[in-house]
């Protein structure tokens, strides 16, 4: 999956990953650039939510974007 933001300033890169099928339906493997599942907001975009629905807490300590970074995660 790949997401690009396109604005007058250019592209930008918000996401692109690959995400296996799921291995012996027990867990699935995230590659790539992606959004953390790490909680219920992290993994949706902003545009998806209001920011009067997101707690203070993860606004504060996780900022606009979230946990976005490359890495791997495993999910169960």
């Amino acid at each position: 999956q790949i997401l690009l933001n396109a604005s007058l300033d250019g592209v930008e890169l918000e996401e692109a990953f690959f995400q296996s099928a799921p291995i012996g339906d027990l867990a699935t493997i995230k590659l790539g650039k992606f959004r953390s599942g790490f909680g219920f907001f992290n993994a949706q975009h902003s545009p998806e939510w209001d920011f009067a629905d997101a707690p203070l807490a993860h606004y504060t300590l996780l900022g606009d974007h979230g946990l976005e970074d490359l890495g791997a995660q495993l999910v169960l």
